[in-house]
Order: C-alpha cells, then sequence, then structure tokens
C-alpha cells in the first residue's frame, strides 16, 4: 500500500500563493479537472468582542480561492454559518465570483452508513464497526460537489488536545450531529469512532486538505498566547495532516485515542513512518510551545463547570456558544448533568468568569 503524502514547508501568509501552487503540483496525480464542481470549505469561530477569530487566515484563503480559480473548476466555498465570520473574511469572499453557501441555511441531507471494519492488516480476523452517530447528515453541497477541500488552522484545546481537519469535518454536520458527538467525548475513543463514520463518507470526495500553521495560540485556542510555527501543510490524507501538524506542537499523534480511533478503522495513517513526510526538513520546524494541560479523560463523567457571579458582566456570549442550553445566567449556575463538557463556554467567555474542576 503506498504511504499517504504530506508536504509542508516553512513560509508565511504573504508566501502562501507559492505553497498552494507548489501543494497542487506535488497532489497532481489526481487533477482538479476544467469545469469540476469543488467545495471548498473551512472550519472556526470567531469571538466578536475580542476580536478573535480561529479561521484561516485570510491571506491563505485568498491564495487558496485565487488558485482554484485559475484552474477553471466551478468553485462553491462553504461555511457553518457565513453571518458567523467576520467582516473582512466576508468582503473577502465576497469579492471572487464564486457561489458561498451556509451549511445551516441550506439544509442537510440523510446519509446511509458505511460499512467499516475494525483491525489491523496484520490480524487474522477483522470485525465490523459498532454504530456511534444515530444519524449521519451532510450539507446539500456535498452531493452538488465532485470534489472536497478543507482548509483548517492548528489549534489546541483542553480536552481534544489537537484539532485540526479531522475534528474540522463538524463543520459539515447540522447542530444535531455535534451535538451528539461531544457527548460521546467523555471518551475520546469513542468521539474518533463517530469521527470516523463521517470520514468513511467524505473521503469518498476528499481531493485536498490544508492546514495553516503559521501562527497559533499556545495550550488553547482562545485564551493562549500567540505563537508561531510559520508553516503551512497539505495532503490528501486527513489523519496523516493532523498527525504531522501535532507533531510541529510537540505532541505525539500515536498517543491521541481520536487519531488511533480513525487509524484501527483503516481511514488514515497516524504514524511518522506510514507517512511520506516531503517539502522542508519537519524535524526542523518542530517548536515547543505550551501544551494544552487542562483536559480530563473522561470530561462529560467528572468535570463540573461553575460561573464566577463577581466576574460575570451577563453580556450572554456563553448562551450563544452552549449547544445543550445548560447555562442560566439569571443563577449564574451551569447544569453540569445536561452539559456535554464542549469548553466552548469556558473558551469564550471575555472575562474568564467560567472556570471547571
Amino acid at each position: 500500500m503506498a504511504k499517504a503524502k504530506v508536504y509542508l514547508k516553512k513560509s508565511d501568509y504573504d508566501s502562501s500563493s507559492n505553497f498552494v501552487e507548489e501543494a497542487l503540483n506535488v497532489f497532481k496525480e489526481n487533477p482538479f479537472i476544467l469545469g469540476e464542481r469543488v467545495l471548498l470549505y473551512f472550519d472556526g469561530n470567531f469571538d466578536r468582542k475580542r476580536g478573535i477569530f480561529t479561521y484561516p487566515d485570510e491571506r491563505f484563503l485568498k491564495s487558496i480561492i485565487e488558485s482554484f480559480l485559475n484552474l477553471n473548476v466551478h468553485l462553491r466555498i462553504g461555511v457553518s454559518v457565513f453571518e458567523n465570520l467576520s467582516e473582512n473574511l466576508i468582503n473577502l469572499i465576497k469579492g471572487y465570483p464564486v457561489e458561498i453557501v451556509s451549511f445551516m441555511a441550506e439544509g442537510f441531507e440523510k446519509f446511509p452508513y458505511k460499512k467499516i471494519t475494525v483491525g489491523k492488516e496484520r490480524r487474522k480476523s477483522e470485525y465490523l464497526h459498532r454504530r456511534v452517530l444515530s444519524k449521519i447528515y451532510l450539507p446539500q453541497s456535498f452531493n452538488w460537489a465532485n470534489s472536497i477541500v478543507s482548509v483548517s488552522k492548528i489549534k489546541l484545546h483542553p480536552f481534544l488536545k489537537f484539532e485540526g481537519v479531522v475534528t474540522g469535518i463538524l463543520s459539515l454536520t447540522p447542530s444535531y450531529t455535534r451535538v451528539e458527538t461531544f457527548f460521546y467525548g467523555s471518551s475520546l475513543t469513542v468521539f474518533g469512532e463517530a469521527l470516523s463514520e463521517l470520514i468513511s463518507i467524505l473521503n469518498e470526495k476528499f481531493k485536498l486538505a490544508f492546514l495553516d500553521g503559521v501562527e497559533i495560540f499556545e495550550e488553547d485556542e482562545i485564551r493562549g498566547n500567540k505563537t508561531y510555527l510559520n508553516t503551512l501543510l497539505a495532503s490528501s490524507d486527513l489523519l496523516s495532516l493532523d498527525s504531522v501538524g501535532s507533531v510541529l506542537v510537540g505532541l505525539k499523534p500515536s498517543e491521541n485515542q481520536i487519531f488511533n480511533s480513525i487509524s484501527l478503522r483503516g481511514l488514515g495513517a497516524n504514524r511518522l513512518n506510514e507517512i511520506d513526510i516531503i517539502g522542508d526538513n519537519f524535524v526542523d520546524l518542530i517548536k515547543k510551545v505550551q501544551k494544552p494541560t487542562k483536559r480530563k479523560k473522561s470530561a462529560f463523567n467528572s468535570t463540573k463547570f461553575y460561573i464566577d457571579k463577581n466576574l460575570c458582566t451577563d453580556c450572554e456570549i456563553c448562551l450563544e456558544v452552549c449547544p445543550v442550553s445548560a447555562i442560566d445566567l439569571k443563577t449564574h449556575t451551569i447544569n453540569n448533568k445536561k452539559s456535554i463538557a464542549c469548553f466552548e463556554c469556558y473558551l469564550r467567555c471575555p472575562e474568564k468568569a467560567i472556570y471547571f474542576k
């Protein structure tokens, strides 16, 4: 079996157009053809009050959009909720002759499960993957597209540890699926099994994925300190891309329970000896950053969240981001039986009024 390829290069945003062109050449064995319907989507969040966004950089997105327009493909750009983007990013996208879709607005279609077997080739027997998600829904644009291209930013998270293109696929799903997936996040292994069910379908159309590792935040994606890896990455294999990206921040992909679940199901590689890393010497690009240490092995079962009413200003940002409406600002309490421990309220609170034990 041929190794998955990951292309990476030391770069900044101003030279990102060169990286995109080189990446398209590296993966030219599966080229984009004239008139091909390409769905380009990216994931992230935008904290309007603090002016912090976790979307890939605008200059990187600009380089990707222009490169694909030069290929004369039929390009459609999709995000979960278009209105949640920053004004600059909205204006950037609207400046190009492309279709723009908001997945939550266009609606979703139900997809049947794909057969997944668990086990490695060296084993004498394999067994079927048990279902995790009750239903699988994907945006209507998935059916429209001949191929899919994703763009994510390297992010660190207090529970998931590493976020990239793999967790970014949740932006293609409705809120119902995200809540259900995070519910199973009490076990990162089962969380990975849920993602595997989505990847088994998405892999049929995934052609290329980009990972923005130029500028990141240490410890967690919102509250951490800004630092620079100065690296851009691309691959046609989602798991391999995230695995190499995690190495760049000093994490071991073989110790990532989510990665292991996906790899065990034959949906990507998470060991460096199974990945053909080309471009710059990735060892020289590894940087010691502050790791996301505030995480629990079983967040759903053991982590409890609280609100410091002396710090809370009732801005209601936590109400907006809580997927299960577990927060009551009248009493400044969080229903921990209802909470799915996604950490969004903790990460987004501008006053740091939310804490956990």
